[in-house]
């Protein structure tokens, strides 16, 4: 008979390491001393130890482990080629993986892209800043910080491919894959109607969000725009306008040379979104909300 410290100076484990195997029952001491409950291992019981230790280094479990220890050589090469199999398949669906990823990740950096550029160019021409009490000089740089925000926002979607639609005069492209193939037909300057994210889904999730400050009855932003409260970075915010007229065809054409000028006056800030639609009492309103502390 050895003492633990023998059979794991043989084995070169520890006696930590023999003293888990006999908690899980892979392998036990040959005896135990019912007075002083010293472990005690028979020499032979290094074979089985260097099975054990092999087969767990094949990435057999406990359970996988306790069924081989006392079957035949056999038995445990069969095991082994049966394990490198499995591996052999999981590596292959890792490389598909890889390709996937490689090819969605590509496919949905164009896709946004292409839904950047469609919010931009509906943004209208240089003259169209007056509004916000900036020259045409300013449009390039007020595009530019839209498109920072754009860049941003998407980003933190968490978009899945087959929540990606495009439609083009009522007709929808579902998928990312069929709507990347759509967007490679179209003309270099089309800029398609509607491409939508989850599922098309555009309402904002606002029941996190209070609002801080509003301004009603106003005719240009420009009136109140340097009069918005500051816009720190330790919560988010969101732009809420009803607007008497819509001035620009797209929806988010004011949304996005708002936020462009919002963000040269401030700087970046966390801003989630801006929803602008038509009020219902003939008066313009503008509303900030803040995503609300963290109870």
């Amino acid at each position: 008979m050895m003492t633990i410290k023998a059979f794991a100076e043989l084995c070169g484990c520890t006696a930590q390491t023999l003293r888990y195997y006999d908690r899980v029952g892979v392998l036990r001491p040959a005896k135990v001393d019912k007075w002083s409950g010293y472990r005690y291992y028979e020499a032979r019981q290094a074979i089985d130890f260097i099975k054990i230790r092999n087969l767990q280094a094949a990435d057999f479990t406990i359970g996988e482990v306790c069924a081989l220890l006392n079957q035949p050589d056999e038995a445990v090469y069969e095991a082994f080629e049966s394990k490198i199999a499995q591996q052999e398949q999981k590596l292959q669906q890792i490389r598909n993986i890889q390709q996937t990823y490689l090819r969605e990740k590509n496919a949905m950096e164009k896709v946004l892209h292409g839904i950047i550029d469609y919010l931009l160019e509906g943004c209208g021409t240089p003259e169209v800043l007056t509004e916000f009490g900036y020259g045409t000089e300013d449009f390039d740089r007020v595009m530019e910080a839209a498109k920072t925000w754009l860049e941003s926002a998407l980003a933190a979607k968490a978009i899945a491919p087959q929540d990606v639609t495009l439609e083009i005069n009522g007709e929808r492209t579902q998928g990312l894959e069929a709507v990347t193939a759509k967007m490679d037909d179209l003309p270099q300057d089309y800029v398609g109607n509607q491409i939508y994210l989850n599922g098309g889904e555009q309402e904002e999730k606002t029941a996190d969000l209070e609002s801080i400050w509003e301004k009603h009855g106003w005719e240009h932003p420009h009136e109140f725009l340097r009069d918005v409260p500051p816009l720190t970075g330790d919560r988010e915010y969101h732009f809420s306008v009803r607007l008497k007229e819509l001035p620009y065809q797209r929806d988010l054409s004011y949304a996005m040379l708002l936020v462009g000028v919002m963000m040269l006056e401030r700087g970046a800030f966390p801003c989630r979104g801006c929803d602008v639609e038509k009020s219902d009492d003939g008066v313009n309103h503008f509303i900030l909300l803040r995503k609300k502390a963290d109870e």
